[in-house]
């Protein structure tokens, strides 16, 4: 279409003269009762100018008119995105499912209308008047409307007024059945009993921690999982979740901001609380959410992340990393831009050091692009949170292996013993089971990614040996319940080998969270053998649902266990089977152990976790000075790559070559040299000796189709201006005189450009760049024998010798 100045108004709002002429003969048609013509004319000015919340409202309509109920739905709830702060789409379709006799439709719709101003009153009188129906109501009806209603309202309602709000509507729509003599209506009332306090229970508005500074959690981590097409959060994914949902229910969306890292952009992204919510809703929830609307809310993810505007950082933030970063080569770059203008916090939450204390259960390049991230977080955090006592441990001797000093009050533990229960969870039927061939009380389950380090493999031969000793029919099903991670060849080669045992395990490759609640609710108890762990969320999940883990006694995992589980020495096959014939047959014994974790066993709410989470890094504005400079110390006659670290060992010398970047146009690092845009880019050098003559050596490599003028300055003076041959690597020498500040900016930017194709994250992108920067030495001007001996390395190729990355000598 061509393009047309809105020039005419249509409901309120300007449009195109096309769109006018459209939506004028689709309400001809809509007034003549020509539905499907009506429909036609609408979809089509929807096509044109998709923003216009009017003609959603009349499409939802017609759409109803002429029987297409589900088309119509789709259209309400299009305009209530596009206009979040109103209920009249949710009022529509309450008014349309009491029409057509779908009560418990009408019901939730209007329950959800009775969450806004402008539709409360409306919503209230449906419900007292316009829903005399609901009494003929099965109470199992009544009870799945309450229950999803309130479930969405976990989810859905951002502040602790909306939440009371909700509460309150509850006590409404429970007078509709008070006092009436039946059974039924007894039932509703004891319904709505239990739910309401469960609404109530949050911190008051004033609970917030006063503050200038803005938290700001980074989700990278979750975003990337569900950009990978990775529907249901687990582990570190999972948390990420409860933890922001959590923060929304006790501080409302004012106290923190959601933001993503974007690889190939290299900035962060704004994700906005309400999208957050429905993938959050989306991904935990198989039943009422289909995977062609999952696939379409991801969908609408992938376009916001490549098309939004960049997230304004606010002047004073506290950025807490709440998942991983690991996979990403130029975090710490925009950390440092950031820092650089001051007044910025950076804390990462550490849920383990894996790749680091046990090495050999990591895929292959997790270990090398892990150690890389370790070496640049003791650079650049201001301060640590931990999932357990354990990681906190790890993480301090890790610092010391570096060579680096971290004060333990500067790492604070953030236990995950949370209440993995949903609030109103529905109780699906154990006849679900029969789904995976299991029964009520006869198996065992073992949840966890398939992988080595989870060590199913003793678990397998576990179930081998209580098998030999007491015969198949007497050993309970073992049910594995994760997706399968690397190296799962080596276990289904060990199930392939034994008939017997392969006939006892159970895999179910993934589920939603209520039918994960109902494999935790139906076993006989819990197993979790792995080597090593940051918490063991399994366990604490274990023991939310009452059931015994049988658990090693390494790492955090005993933390996790929180004295409720059985203990067996790490990968000793005979303690572990121990502990497996005292739970499975001495029934009287694990009963009395399931009493006492009921009666006993206390998890934290996720708010209380949230709550900690935010408390902390407000309070490390107030108590801890934000690191403006990141110290870049070199050591005068050592070669410094400007490339990634890619080797799985670590020392105490060993330092970050990246981390003399400076500004947001470098490509990432690769292990050879580090690409810059055509914008230019900056080595930033702290902590040069003052009053001394130097001279620094850059190794830089050309483009390889045409040869690249460049410039190179200092303190914005252009000192150098070359020309750099195509196949090209030369070494450029600067002469620095003497300086009055131990701060040293060099900016080298090239005027010609070619593509690059890289992969960031698993992402294809083709950036420009310009040249590319290899390494650098800076030596004494007045020291003959530094600078000759360089030289000669230099010439003579032997630069590893004198490398920050070179392992010393054993």
């Amino acid at each position: 279409m061509k393009f047309e100045l809105k020039i005419k108004k249509s409901g309120g709002v300007y449009v195109t003269p096309t769109v006018h002429r459209i939506i004028r003969h689709g309400n001809h048609a809509r007034d003549a009762g020509k539905w499907t013509e009506a429909i036609r004319e609408y979809r089509q000015a929807l096509q044109l100018d998709p923003s216009l919340y009017h003609i959603w409202i009349q499409y939802g309509h017609v759409a109803h008119s002429a029987g297409f109920e589900d088309e119509a739905d789709a259209a309400y709830m299009q305009a209530a995105k596009l206009r979040p702060n109103t209920g009249e789409p949710h009022l529509h379709m309450g008014h349309w499912a009491t029409k057509n006799g779908k009560i418990p439709k009408a019901l939730n719709a209007y329950a959800i209308a009775e969450n806004y101003a402008d539709t409360r009153p409306d919503s209230l009188i449906a419900i007292r008047h316009r829903l005399p129906p609901t009494l003929a109501m099965s109470s199992e009806e009544v009870a799945e409307t309450l229950r999803k209603a309130t479930i969405r309202q976990h989810y859905y309602h951002n502040t602790p007024e909306e939440l009371r709000t909700a509460a309150a509507q509850l006590e409404k729509l429970k007078d509709l059945f008070k006092g009436r003599q039946d059974q039924k209506s007894d039932e509703i009332v004891s319904l709505i009993d239990d739910i309401a306090p469960q609404l109530t229970d949050i911190k008051p508005d004033e609970s917030k921690p006063g503050s200038d500074y803005r938290v700001v959690f980074d989700i990278t981590d979750l975003i990337m999982h569900f950009r990978g097409d990775h529907r249901f959060p687990t582990g570190i994914q999972r948390v990420q979740v409860e933890v922001v949902i959590a923060g929304l229910r006790t501080y409302g969306t004012g106290q923190f901001d959601l933001c993503c890292f974007v690889p190939g952009r290299e900035k962060w992204v704004q994700i906005h609380i309400d999208n957050f919510i429905e993938l959050a809703y989306m991904s935990g929830s198989i039943e009422n959410i289909s995977e062609a609307e999952w696939q379409q809310a991801r969908k609408e993810l992938l376009i916001h992340l490549v098309s939004s505007e960049y997230y304004e950082v606010p002047e004073k933030t506290v950025l807490v990393n709440l998942g991983t970063s690991w996979f990403i080569y130029n975090y710490f770059l925009l950390v440092r831009n950031y820092k650089e203008r001051g007044n910025f916090y950076y804390i990462p939450f550490v849920h383990d050091l894996i790749p680091v204390i046990t090495p050999e259960y990591c895929a292959g390049g997790v270990v090398e692009d892990y150690i890389t991230w370790v070496v640049g977080v003791y650079q650049h955090a201001d301060f640590f949170l931990a999932n357990s006592e354990s990681t906190a441990v790890d993480l301090i001797r890790t610092a010391k292996k570096l060579g680096r000093d971290l004060n333990p009050e500067n790492v604070v533990v953030v236990p995950l013993d949370a209440d993995f229960r949903r609030p109103l969870q529905d109780e699906i039927s154990t006849s679900l089971l029969h789904h995976w061939n299991l029964k009520e009380d006869s198996f065992a389950l073992f949840v966890s990614t398939i992988e080595p380090r989870k060590n199913h493999l003793l678990a397998f031969e576990g179930w081998i040996e209580l098998i030999h000793r007491h015969g198949k029919d007497a050993v309970p099903q073992l049910v594995c319940m994760g997706r399968k991670g690397w190296l799962y060849d080596r276990i289904d080669e060990r199930l392939e080998s034994s008939p017997e045992l392969k006939e006892k395990i159970t895999f179910i490759s993934r589920t939603s969270d209520d039918e994960l609640a109902l494999l935790y609710r139906s076993c006989m108890f819990t197993v979790y053998p792995s080597h090593y762990e940051g918490w063991g969320l399994p366990i604490t999940e274990s023991l939310c649902y009452g059931k015994i883990p049988v658990i090693a006694d390494n790492s955090s995992l005993p933390e996790a266990g929180a004295g409720f589980s059985l203990i067996f020495e790490s990968n000793n096959l005979d303690a572990f089977v121990g502990c497996l014939e005292k739970v499975i047959f001495d029934s009287d014994w694990r009963k009395q152990q399931e009493k006492n974790i009921s009666t006993n066993f206390r998890p934290r709410t996720w708010a209380q976790i949230a709550d900690q989470i935010n408390t902390t890094s407000i309070n490390v504005s107030k108590l801890v000075k934000a690191s403006k400079e990141i110290p870049r110390k070199v050591e005068l006659g050592k070669y410094y790559p400007v490339s990634l670290y890619k080797k799985p060992q670590i020392w105490p010398s060993l330092e970050s070559g990246e981390i003399f970047r400076l500004g947001f146009d470098w490509l990432w690092p690769e292990t050879d040299r580090c690409r810059i845009g055509p914008n230019g880019g900056t080595l930033c050098i702290t902590d040069l000796p003052v009053g001394k003559s130097l001279r620094m050596y850059i190794q830089v490599s050309g483009l390889t189709e045409k040869s690249c003028p460049f410039s190179i300055s200092i303190d914005g003076d252009v000192i150098l201006r070359s020309i750099l041959e195509r196949h090209t690597t030369r070494w450029i020498l600067l002469d620095i005189p003497e300086r009055k500040t131990p701060l040293l900016k060099v900016f080298i930017k090239g005027e010609q450009t070619e593509m690059w194709r890289m992969h960031p994250c698993g992402v294809e992108q083709i950036l420009p760049y310009a040249l590319s920067v290899v390494g650098f030495a800076i030596c004494d001007a007045d020291d003959e024998d530094m600078r000759i001996s360089f030289l000669e390395s230099a010439t003579a190729g032997n630069l590893e010798e004198i490398s920050i990355y070179r392992e010393p000598a054993a």
